[in-house]
């Protein structure tokens, strides 16, 4: 059988095998994402992002679509960086845009879940809810980082970097707090290619998840000041950028 093959062939099969390989795994950028949905980019760009954005954020906090993560926080990022119009988005508008998403490649890496909806973390004397997303064994793994990130002096780069931490982890701890989310809790390992609107609550609903007011930043003057003092926008796509757009997209809902 491999005799009717010729290397070309074999280049192009490989080829096409190494690509999805790229998608599967996030190794790609927003150059490429935008590619591969200029019609959603398109569709984006007509909408305030002081809706729109923190509305996609919200849907990361429903445990239900936990498998659906990654399309969701892609749309995170493309809303972030090209919504620029004026039109209100609304329950209608995220329910198009997630089927959307779901024919490009970009959810060629969306697997059934493999751990709890919310894992918990513990540090500065307190604790810290995280939302697991698809990846096995995220809270393990960020306990383990934050154990060394607390060891830091506390002089120079590494202050600036210890603050940093302990803010976004804040930042998440207060949007589970707001969504009702309990640590350990479970999500669902099932794979939706539509978002049903009798599972969603309404739009002002779910953007309360995300909202956080100035008043709640003025009580925490550390997190206030390192979400002010760090820009967001990041070209390489990659689990890191994208939990910094949905940052973003919390504080873009302060502003709205």
């Amino acid at each position: 059988m491999s005799g009717e093959f010729t290397e070309s062939d074999w280049d192009e099969i490989s080829a096409i095998l190494e690509e999805r390989t790229r998608w599967a795994t996030m190794s790609f950028s927003i150059e490429k994402i935008m590619q591969e949905n200029k019609a959603l980019i398109k569709d984006l760009s007509k909408y305030d992002p002081a809706l729109a954005v923190p509305l996609l954020a919200s849907l990361l906090t429903l445990p239900r679509y936990q498998s659906n993560c990654i399309r969701l926080e892609i749309l995170v990022a493309l809303a972030l960086g090209y919504c620029s119009g004026r039109k209100k988005a609304n329950i209608r508008q995220a329910i198009r845009w997630f089927s959307q998403i779901g024919k490009s490649k970009c959810v060629i890496g969306e697997d059934p879940a493999e751990d709890v909806f919310v894992s918990l973390v513990r540090g500065w004397n307190g604790d810290f809810r995280l939302l697991e997303d698809i990846w096995e064994a995220a809270g393990f793994y960020t306990q383990r980082v934050l154990e060394v990130v607390m060891t830091m002096p506390e002089t120079g780069q590494f202050v600036k970097m210890k603050k940093s931490v302990r803010a976004l982890l804040t930042i998440s701890d207060m949007v589970c707090e707001k969504a009702g989310l309990h640590r350990y809790q479970l999500g669902s390992d099932q794979h939706y290619s539509v978002l049903s609107p009798m599972t969603l609550p309404g739009r002002n609903a779910l953007i309360s998840r995300v909202r956080i007011a100035f008043a709640e930043l003025w009580m925490n003057v550390t997190l206030l000041w390192t979400i002010l003092s760090h820009s967001f926008f990041i070209r390489r796509c990659g689990r890191i950028c994208l939990r910094r757009r949905l940052v973003s997209a919390i504080w873009i809902a302060t502003l709205s």
